[in-house]
């Protein structure tokens, strides 16, 4: 399943070239937009937006909305719009699972975690202060947890260990 998002202006001349855009991806990749489960968003109150739907064929529906996990038309600032990503990187980085890996695998998988879950969600919102502290505590309580490393010393320091990834905007 494909899953993708255009903003455009609410002209008529843009949402035809948008369609004919999207006619002839069908045409030329052998895929096929699924135009009845194909939405459109008024970011505005918009006049024409039924003649607009009506060229796409789309249903109108009303911001916020989910996408990707995120809600869309909230403010990307509260802690608790992030709460799915917190959620997701919680549950794939079980403490109980690092009881069972190296050091090393527990970086490796770390990793995996931060490339796939939230690195499309920052691309696309500024991440606030507060949950780069969260994601950041979930991942070091990860690498050190039943090791002795979390009783003696820290081989890796945090603040590099956390800024190699993740930049915060504020």
């Amino acid at each position: 399943m494909l899953m993708t998002l255009v903003f455009c202006e609410a002209e008529q001349e843009q949402i035809c070239y948008l369609r004919l855009i999207l006619v002839i991806f069908e045409a030329c990749s052998g895929l096929k937009v699924n135009w009845r489960k194909s939405d459109i968003f008024p970011v505005k109150e918009e006049q024409q937006i039924q003649s607009l739907a009506d060229i796409l064929k789309y249903r109108i529906e009303e911001l916020p909305t989910i996408y990707l996990g995120m809600l869309l038309g909230a403010n990307h600032n509260a802690v608790n719009i992030w709460d799915g990503i917190i959620e997701k990187t919680e549950k794939r980085l079980v403490l109980r699972k690092s009881q069972y890996l190296s050091l090393g695998g527990r970086v490796v998988l770390i990793n995996a975690v931060q490339d796939s879950l939230p690195t499309y969600v920052m691309s696309l919102f500024p991440i606030p202060g507060e949950v780069v502290k969260i994601l950041d505590k979930l991942r070091m309580d990860f690498l050190l947890q039943g090791s002795k490393i979390e009783k003696s010393f820290n081989l890796v320091n945090g603040a590099q260990f956390s800024k190699a990834r993740v930049l915060e905007v504020e």
